[in-house]
């Protein structure tokens, strides 16, 4: 026995195709040293059909070839087939950071054959996807991977696990978990969002805020408004703005009122005036048509630049109708023609209006020696005569 043991390392670099496989169902694999090795080998020479045979080989081999495997799978310059066997072949360890790394190589995945193989293996798993990863997130070097994997996931059964560790977790990855939850509708959950409101980190405040703008329909909006209007003073910018579009969901006049409130403000930079103007044209009450048309009068330029392509937007009936008149109205206030590229931006949105009482106005704008204006008023008079 010591003799036939000490003579197998030697057989076993010398064994073809054929003889492994006839070997690995006649002896056990312990007894073929770098059988995993060997299997590796022969799996990225052989045929379609000596690779099926092979699938069946690893299933009985150690964990050791998981690390290759995952390497040929994720590997896009490798060929295509042998990347599919090797997907197929880890979804038989059921091994969590082998899942995981399967389920984040489905955003970098461009052939359809591979998707097909890795959600193959999801579906089997089924909800006991979350069982093989929720341990992951225990380990400091696996954490990261295992939340990626399961928000990917978004099963219920993932909800308690990332509230867990939600606040031990890198920005990056508290945000992908707000981003992820915010979907779903639990107490815990609005919690974690506004507990979220008050994150050193910019970007996990910005999340925190875009997430409760899901909440919309399911929390007093009185309430949101209330969490969320402080944020529109955020020392980040982009915080700023996100609460301006999360309080454009909450059709209340306090929304619109704290909007306006910043926007009146003069230390209030132009490039957030913009966004939480665009922010008032979604939100779709009456106040915010009249802050819109209190901005296109003594701001500048930019800014009434801004009011009227915003207004140009309206998509409700009644209020299309009251931003033409809004519009008619500013025109015929002009003691002069304003910049051309207000006058641009003015046709344009009435040709988006497309309100007949604008038709005399535009017709005679038709004329105009500026090129840009008289395209966009012909066009305007196109469409509305095609309404």
């Amino acid at each position: 026995m010591g003799q036939g043991k000490a003579a197998l390392p030697d057989v076993a670099q010398k064994l073809t195709l054929q003889e492994f496989l006839r070997a690995c169902t006649t002896t056990d694999l312990r007894e073929i040293p770098q059988a995993e090795m060997l299997a590796l080998q022969f799996l990225r020479e052989g045929t379609f059909q000596e690779r099926w045979r092979l699938v069946k080989i690893f299933a009985k081999l150690s964990d050791k070839a998981i690390a290759p495997l995952l390497a040929i799978a994720e590997d896009p310059l490798a060929d295509t087939e042998l990347r599919w066997f090797a997907i197929r072949i880890l979804g038989q360890y059921r091994d969590p950071e082998a899942i995981a790394r399967l389920i984040l190589l489905i955003d970098d995945c461009s052939e359809e054959f591979l998707l097909e193989e890795i959600m193959g293996t999801l579906v089997q798993l089924e909800a006991q996807a979350v069982d093989y990863l929720v341990p992951l997130l225990k380990k400091p070097d696996t954490r990261s991977l295992a939340v990626q994997a399961l928000c990917k996931l978004r099963y219920p059964q993932m909800i308690r696990p990332l509230l867990e560790i939600i606040n031990g977790v890198e920005p990056l990855d508290h945000c992908l978990i707000l981003e992820t939850l915010s979907q779903f509708r639990q107490p815990e959950i609005l919690a974690a969002l506004v507990g979220a409101l008050k994150n050193p980190v910019a970007g996990v405040r910005r999340m925190a805020v875009k997430g409760l703008g899901f909440w919309a329909q399911s929390v007093d909006p009185l309430l949101l408004c209330e969490q969320v209007q402080p944020l529109l003073y955020d020392l980040d910018l982009q915080v700023c703005a996100q609460a301006g579009f999360t309080l454009s969901r909450l059709a209340i006049p306090q929304a619109a009122e704290a909007i306006a409130t910043v926007l009146a403000s003069p230390h209030t930079p132009e490039p957030l005036r913009i966004s939480l103007i665009q922010a008032l044209g979604w939100l779709a009450i009456p106040e915010s048509l009249d802050i819109l048309e209190s901005l296109l009068y003594g701001t500048p330029p930019a800014i009434v630049q801004e009011a009227i392509k915003v207004m140009g937007r309206i998509s409700e009936p009644s209020r299309r109708h009251r931003g033409t008149s809004i519009l008619l109205q500013f025109w015929a206030s002009c003691p002069s023609p304003p910049p051309a590229s207000i006058q641009q931006a003015f046709v344009y949105a009435l040709g988006q209006l497309a309100d007949p009482r604008a038709e005399g106005l535009l017709a005679a704008l038709s004329h105009s020696q500026d090129k840009m204006i008289q395209l966009h008023a012909i066009a305007a008079l196109k469409k509305i005569n095609r309404c």
